[in-house]
C-alpha cells in the first residue's frame, strides 16, 4: 500500500485559479473510500498554465506546498492515479518527505511536472500557495522532527 500527496484537482475541493472558483475533486467517488491528511511538501511549488486542465508540482528549493495525503492506496488506485496524472509522459512519480498536521513525516508518492521552466513566461501561470497562507504550522524546516 502507499500513500500519495495530492495538492490540486484530486484534492476534496480546489480553487481553480483562472475561474476563480471553487470545485469539486476529481476522481471524488475513487478516493473518497481513503483516509486523507493535510500534509506539507517542501521544495516544491504548484503552477497552473493558462490553458492547462489541471495545475503542476515542479521544484523549487524554497517552495512549500499545502495539500492532502490519501493513505494505504492499493496499487490498482496507484496505476489509476498514474494514467489521471499522464505518467510517465508528463508527469514522473517520485516518493517524498510529507510533514502532516499532527507533525508526523510520511513517505507519499507526488507526481511532478516534465516540462520546461515555468518562469520564462510567468503570464501563463500562476503559482497557488503565497506564502501568507501557509499555515504556521508548516513553518517548520522538515529536518527538525527527523
Amino acid at each position: 500500500m502507499a500513500n500519495i500527496f495530492i495538492f490540486d484537482t484530486l484534492m476534496s475541493s480546489y480553487i481553480h485559479p483562472w475561474r476563480s472558483s471553487i470545485e469539486e475533486g476529481k476522481l471524488k467517488i475513487l478516493l473518497d473510500n481513503y483516509e486523507r491528511r493535510v500534509g506539507i511538501l517542501y521544495e516544491y511549488i504548484i503552477v497552473w498554465k493558462r490553458e492547462a486542465s489541471h495545475p503542476y508540482l515542479v521544484r523549487e528549493p524554497k517552495g512549500v506546498v499545502v495539500g492532502e495525503v490519501i493513505l494505504d492506496v492499493p496499487p490498482d488506485v496507484v496505476m489509476v492515479i498514474d494514467q489521471y496524472e499522464f505518467a510517465p509522459r508528463k508527469n514522473y512519480r517520485v516518493e517524498e518527505k510529507i510533514r502532516l498536521e499532527n507533525g508526523n513525516i510520511v513517505d507519499a508518492f507526488v507526481y511532478v511536472w516534465r516540462g520546461d521552466n515555468v518562469h520564462e513566461s510567468e503570464e501563463e501561470f500562476k503559482t497557488l500557495l503565497p506564502q501568507d497562507k501557509i499555515p504556521k504550522w508548516a513553518s517548520k524546516e522538515l529536518e527538525e522532527s527527523e
